[in-house]
């Protein structure tokens, strides 16, 4: 168990920990060098002190001693020369200021220090005796002053001895022998040949840890770079490697990689096989390189025999040349799209395929997909023919049909009972819901072809929104609704198509119209919000529920319980979301607070224009 523990935390050990542990081992026996070496310096300070201080003490000694023999010499002309009395009275000073610096000296030594004061006795002695005599001196005949004289260097001979004493001269003896500098070479030599040693060992350890540590590495990134090229061939990976360390983690990460190249790789072989479209890589030599499974049964051919054909091999000669400048196009960079291509099938039949990819730079190859959009075409053709019949077999007769309607309201064709009138009422009421699906039918036919042409202009929103109003009126006053225009910044402007968005502004101010109670109000506001100009439709009525507002815009969807309520075709608000689209904007409901609903209409705003 406590193996098993250890292990863990060997392999939990990173790149940093290393590399600090391969650096603070050598770093640690520096320290510890370091230490003994400031150990051994210290030693060597203290030894130059300490001989320091015996030279310094050496010094004072033989000074007091060289003074001492030269008053003795002239003790005996002290009675004739006064200067040679100021010299002994200087020497005296002297002494007594080496005697001084002695006892400062030895302070810490209370043996020597005694020995010292001992023998400073003595010179106080030869002071009184030197005054003594100089006293005697003054008031004796001559012929007594060598007596006094004999006398008194009998006296500072004695004190001579007690300054000399046995502790003094023994001071001395010990200062002389003190004064080798042989303890201070061996520390020194001793601090040279440490310092050899520990370069030797720092250089050995530093070159071992190096050594272990970079052939650990560089195994482990040989085997990184080896799984690393092998992810990069789709081989099988070498097995994990141990540890958790950063390189491990990046191993972890090529087998992660590994699992999930290898799980997009079959996902992507299962699309290929499995696609209807055809999807194929060409050369620059527009050669087929691939192709998958799809071609069987799309273009009738294996990919065996297209596999180093010319893509043009499959097309006739017309519409192998388009295809040509769509691939100089393609790889020019040029934004081109896609390209529909009648493509011959050995069956006889003629498909349309919607031809579209990329060329890669690096790997000199286009990557196209082959969609076949027959049956989409033909649906096309046949919306188009839907769309000319409303237009040419639906819209004239209907408007016969209005015709006749008014010329029988206006009475041109005879009188009719208020039965008939009721009836007339119907049918031009139905005449005009008829009229209005096929308006809406063309509207949406011509923003989904392109044919709707928008021409962007500015002009003042409260004016519009003004005129949009007044085209409901008429609506608004059978269920007697007011509908009020809030235009709170007059030089406020939009900048769009006018016919198409007042299409768009009446549309929703109709919906509130007809989704609204009788004497409510409907509302058309205006106001900027993040560089858009908003338009807001707002009216009283029961309110859209939440999980109706994301299909009301979709075609032909009508609000549960309202159909039969109001009438409508679902293509109203279609439109308006794919025209607001057109001009780069916005459509959205929200709550009308207290009740009701609120249409938002957003379009990018321009610099607004003098009204």
């Amino acid at each position: 168990m406590a193996d098993r523990i250890s292990c863990r935390l060997v392999l939990k050990v990173n790149l940093l920990t290393k590399g600090l542990l391969l650096v603070s081992i050598p770093l640690c026996f520096e320290i510890t060098l370091f230490g003994v070496l400031l150990d051994l310096q210290n030693q060597v300070e203290r030894e130059a002190e300490r001989i320091a201080q015996g030279k310094r003490t050496n010094d004072a000694i033989n000074t007091i001693l060289q003074e001492l023999i030269d008053v003795g010499h002239q003790v005996k002309n002290y009675h004739r020369l006064t200067e040679i009395r100021r010299q002994m009275r200087s020497k005296i000073a002297n002494i007594h200021k080496q005697f001084d610096e002695l006892k400062l000296l030895l302070k810490d030594d209370p043996e020597k220090l005694a020995a010292v004061l001992g023998s400073e006795q003595g010179i106080y002695a030869v002071e009184r005796h030197l005054a003594e005599m100089n006293k005697r001196l003054l008031q004796a005949n001559f012929s007594d002053v060598q007596q006094i004289l004999a006398q008194e260097r009998r006296r500072m001979n004695g004190d001579f001895e007690t300054v000399l004493s046995a502790g003094f001269l023994k001071l001395a003896q010990e200062r002389r022998e003190e004064f080798s500098d042989d303890k201070t070479l061996a520390i020194r030599k001793q601090i040279r040949d440490l310092l050899k040693i520990a370069l030797g060992l720092s250089v050995v350890l530093g070159l071992s840890g190096a050594f272990f540590l970079s052939k650990n590495l560089s195994g482990r990134l040989a085997l990184l770079e080896n799984n690393a090229n092998r992810l990069a061939k789709g081989e099988a990976l070498l097995p994990r490697m141990k540890g958790d360390d950063e390189i491990a983690h990046l191993d972890k990460t090529f087998h992660l990689a590994s699992n999930l190249i290898s799980a997009a790789s079959r996902k992507e072989k299962a699309i290929l096989q499995n696609t209807k479209d055809v999807i194929m890589s060409i050369n620059e030599g527009l050669a087929i390189e691939s192709v998958n499974p799809a071609v069987a049964s799309v273009l009738e051919r294996s990919a065996e025999d297209l596999i180093g054909k010319r893509f043009s091999s499959l097309l006739d000669e017309k519409e192998a040349e388009k295809a040509a400048q769509y691939f100089q196009d393609v790889q020019a960079g040029n934004s081109v799209g896609s390209l529909d291509l009648q493509v011959p099938l050995p069956s006889g039949k003629h498909l349309t395929m919607s031809l579209s990819g990329n060329y890669s730079a690096l790997e000199k190859t286009y990557y196209f997909v082959l969609h076949d959009v027959t049956a989409a075409k033909e649906v096309d053709s046949i919306r188009r023919e839907v769309t000319a019949m409303i237009t040419h077999d639906l819209k004239t007769p209907l408007q016969t049909i209005g015709a006749y309607l008014q010329m029988l309201r206006l009475g041109r064709i005879g009188d009719l009972s208020d039965k008939g009138q009721n009836l007339l009422s119907v049918a031009d009421r139905s005449c005009d819901r008829m009229a209005q699906l096929i308006e809406s039918v063309l509207n949406l036919e011509k923003i989904r072809s392109g044919a709707a042409d928008i021409s962007l202009s500015a002009f003042p929103l409260g004016a519009f929104l003004t005129e949009c109003a007044a085209s409901v009126r008429i609506l608004a006053d059978t269920k007697e609704i007011e509908i009020v225009v809030k235009v709170p910044d007059e030089s406020l402007a939009l900048h769009a198509d006018r016919h198409w968005m007042q299409q768009v502004v009446v549309n929703l101010t109709v919906n509130a119209v007809h989704y609204s109670p009788e004497k409510s109000t409907v509302t058309l506001d205006a106001r900027t919000a993040d560089g858009h100009v908003e338009i807001l439709v707002s009216d009283e009525g029961p309110g859209i529920p939440e999980s109706e507002r994301a299909l009301i815009f979709e075609r032909f969807h009508r609000l549960e319980g309202t159909a039969k309520k109001v009438a409508g075709s679902g293509l109203g608000l279609s439109f308006c979301k794919e025209m607001v689209g057109l001009h780069h904007g916005y459509i959205r409901v929200e709550d009308n607070k207290p009740r009701g609903t609120t249409f938002i209409v957003g379009l990018p705003r321009q610099p607004d224009i003098v009204t």
